[in-house]
Formats: C-alpha cells, structure tokens, sequence
C-alpha cells in the first residue's frame, strides 16, 4: 500500500512538473481551465507583417502553446519585445501555435510538420520574405528541423535556427510524462540515443548538408522543481555555438525585457547573420567557346596522347562550363584516326584523347606529305546574362524649360514588367523625371519604355526594383547595388 501511494505521490508531482513546463502563465487554475485558456489562443500568427525581406518565425515546445510559452507577463512577451526593437525593425515577426497534449493530440511529429507547412503556406512565410529565422524552444526543434528535411527547396532561406532547450538526446521528463498522456510527440523523445526517431532524425539533417545554416544552442542551468528537464549535452549537440542561461526549461523563453539572457543571446545572432542583400536578377543564356590545339605527323609515325582542354569563365557572369564535345579539324594527310574523345568536364577543364597516324611511304620511299589536324574542343557555358538598359535621347533644345521623348529598352530580366526605370536629367544636379509626383516609369512585358523628360546636359536611367524610393535631385547618381540593378549615362544630342 505504501509502495502504490509512493508511486501516487511521483506520479502526482511529475504531472505538475509537465503542466509547468507547458509555459502557462494561469498555472494557478485547474487543468480543464488551462486548456481552455490555451485553446483560445491564435495557434499562428503574425506579430508584425510589413514584407519584410526577412521573418523570424517562434515555435513554440512540448505543452506550450502561441502566446504562453513566449510570455513572461500578461503584458510582456519575447515576440513584443521584438517588435518593439528598433534595431530589428528590417524583420517581420510570425508565431508557430501547434496541437499540444491540452487537447488530446494525436499527431506525429510528421504530422504537425504537414500541418504546419500547410499554415506557412497560407500566411506566405517563405513566399513573401526572401530570409525566414527559426527561435525554437524544447520539441520546437525537432519539428523545425523535420520540416526543412521534408520541405528541403526552402531550407535556402534560412540563415540560423536558434534552439532554446531543444532535446537532441531526448529528455528525461518525456520519458515519464508519456506515462499520463496518449500524446505521440511524448513518445518521441525517449532519453539516451536509443530513441530511434532523434538518432535518425540527426543522421538525415547530418546527410543534408544544409552548408547556409547555422545552428546555435541556449541551454538550462536551473532546474524545474527539481529537475533538470533538458541538460547541456542534449541540448548542446551538433550546436556551432553553444552558452548557458541562468534560467530554467520554462522561463528560457520568457525574457521580461532586452537585458534578459536569451534576448540577448537571439540579438547576437541577428547582428552577426545580418539580412543578406538581394541578389541581382539574371537570365541564363549558352554560348559555345572552342578551345584548339593544331597537331602534326610524318608518314609512318603515329600522334596519340591525351591533352587537358580548358576554357576561362567569368565569375561576375556566374559562368560555367555544362558540356563539352570534341571534334578533329582542317585534317590532311593522316590516317587511321581515333577519337576524339572526352573525359567529364570538370570545373573549366577537361581530358581530350586522339590518336593518328602520318600516311605510308610509297614503294620508292617518298613521304607525300607531312600529316597534321586541329584537335578542336567546343565547350557549352552557361552564363548570367546581367540587366542593362539602352535608349535614345532627345534633342537639345534651346528653350531651357523644353521636354521631349525619350524611350529606350531592359535586357537581361525574366520578367521585365515586374521592374521599373528611374530617369534623371542633369543640368545644375540631376533632377528625376519626367515628375517629382512620378519618378519610376513603367517597363512593358518586351522590356520597352517611354516617357517625356525635360531636356538638360546629360540623361541618366536606372533599372530598379519597384519598391525602390529613388532620391529627387541628387549632386551624385545612386550606385549600383541593392534595389539598383543596371545604370547608363549618355550626353544629350
């Protein structure tokens, strides 16, 4: 009898311990109470959703849930904190809410995965921010790490995944808390490397080789009534950087303000990973490019060795060499050919292999001529084909106040009319055209545009992304770069 009211009395102290991980701030209500606290909360959501080129996306651990898990108040949460941040104004904020064990849930880990993307999907996180960062706490990182094994074309966006007590070993209090709960996640995350599904889940990511995310690792230094739930080897492992906060599996991921260690440790990262700028749009074109190599014999001799073509590639063009096919050229006098053949090409090189031989003598002796071929090599190279602008300027004008036509052509983007041209007229500094109220001019779906400009010394056209707010009337013409995509000057006529 004693030994059942002991085991009563663990069982009873476990499952308080559970529930006070769940990172509920109404712990002090009753169970039913919890969950439906917890039910009515949004299960995702944006915090802030300007369109920003990067999102950084909460998901939240075992138990937790959208608003609770991140909240050190009822008016205090780390996602708020954020938000009102100035210095990480550039990233939009969405929070991951996900079926916890409140509501009887019945899903896998794969299965909440599949759930999730389908929500990602409709709130357009990967769709409309080029960068998407991961804050995760406990099983929250097992379920971002599935979801980029299975959804692998977006693991390109992401630069880090910040894991807060994530267990990479399992935790020991899932171990037991899947006693009082039909939960599978719980079932999931058996301690020690003899849970199946961690070990194989590490192997997968391992053999990714996901090369553009980093992974950095907080770790609990307190305990939770008495239990240290994920400890630093677990919560550590296949971590680039790895530190200890002075907090316990709950309150980790509830900084009060931007002084708190986790804010801090999140901050750091972001300033070390800032948003990357975005890359210059391209179209892909092919060109041949013939590498030569002109060979000789005498009669009654034999030419046959293996040579390493090459080919230069520029890498502003991103320029690289996809096949290669080989031919013998302008031959006279040999005989007995073999080849060419080829090699893999590799890099901008690769092995061509011939053989021939010069013509017999005749009866008396005499060579009819001495043999020779151009062993030639005919590289396919693929290049980015760079945005570029060209037009016509109209004539000068003696009237100082005088407008005219001018029109001209974007090469080098997919979709042309998804851009814009900036144009400025220069006389004492450049002024943009043809309007203050009007400074980007459309680009038809040909790459063509046309608009009237007041006529000056010099004209000016910028090809830009249309977001770009161009300056007004500049003493210097904005560079290249960023929201600038193509520049070209020409002297009015």
């Amino acid at each position: 009898m004693e030994k059942h009211a002991l085991r009563f009395l663990m069982f009873s102290h476990l499952v308080a311990l559970l529930i006070v991980c769940s990172g509920c701030n109404g712990c002090g209500r009753n169970s039913h109470q919890n969950a439906e606290a917890t039910r009515n909360q949004p299960k995702s959501f944006y915090e802030r959703n300007s369109g920003a080129a990067r999102v950084i996306v909460f998901v939240h651990g075992i138990f937790g849930s959208s608003r609770d898990t991140w909240s050190c108040s009822p008016r205090i949460s780390w996602p708020n904190l954020l938000k009102d941040d100035d210095t990480h104004k550039d990233s939009d904020i969405y929070v991951v809410g996900y079926d916890t064990p409140y509501f009887g849930n019945r899903m896998t880990i794969d299965e909440i995965v599949s759930n999730l993307k389908s929500r990602l999907d409709s709130d357009a996180v990967f769709t409309k921010h080029r960068e998407v960062v991961f804050v995760a706490h406990s099983l929250g990182g097992l379920i971002v790490q599935k979801l980029l094994l299975t959804h692998r074309e977006t693991s390109k966006q992401v630069p880090f995944i910040y894991f807060y007590s994530t267990p990479e070993t399992g935790a020991q209090i899932a171990a037991l808390g899947h006693v009082f709960s039909s939960d599978p996640l719980l079932r999931e995350m058996f301690p020690g490397d003899s849970n199946d599904y961690l070990l194989g889940l590490e192997s997968e990511w391992r053999g990714a080789a996901f090369a553009t995310i980093h992974r950095y690792c907080a770790y609990e230094k307190q305990p939770l009534s008495g239990v240290l739930v994920v400890d630093r080897l677990s919560g550590t492992r296949n971590c680039e950087k790895a530190i200890p906060i002075n907090e316990n599996h709950s309150t980790i991921v509830k900084p009060c303000d931007r002084n708190a260690d986790s804010y801090i440790a999140l901050h750091n990262a972001l300033r070390e990973n800032p948003i990357a700028p975005e890359k210059i749009p391209t179209t892909a074109i092919v060109e041949n490019r013939k590498w030569m190599s002109y060979q000789q014999v005498d009669c009654n001799r034999t030419n046959s060795q293996t040579l390493t073509a090459s080919v230069f590639l520029d890498p502003k063009y991103n320029e690289k060499a996809i096949s290669a096919t080989a031919a013998l050229e302008n031959a006279d006098n040999i005989q007995e050919v073999k080849g060419p053949t080829l090699g893999a090409v590799t890099g901008n090189m690769v092995t061509v292999t011939y053989g021939f031989n010069g013509k017999d003598r005749d009866a008396f002796g005499s060579c009819p001529g001495g043999g020779h071929a151009t062993v030639t090599v005919t590289f396919v190279v693929q290049k980015d084909l760079l945005p570029s602008v060209t037009f016509t300027v109209p004539v000068r004008s003696e009237r100082s106040d005088s407008v005219g036509i001018m029109e001209g052509r974007v090469d080098g983007l997919q979709k042309p009319e998804d851009y814009k041209v900036v144009i400025y007229t220069w006389t004492d500094r450049w002024y943009v055209q043809p309007y203050i109220e009007q400074p980007l001019t459309d680009i038809d779906d040909t790459g063509r545009w046309r608009t009237s400009v007041h006529l000056g010394d010099e004209f000016a056209v910028l090809v830009v992304r249309p977001t770009y707010s161009p300056p007004i009337a500049p003493v210097r013409l904005p560079p290249t770069g960023g929201d600038v995509l193509a520049l070209r000057r020409m002297p009015t006529r």
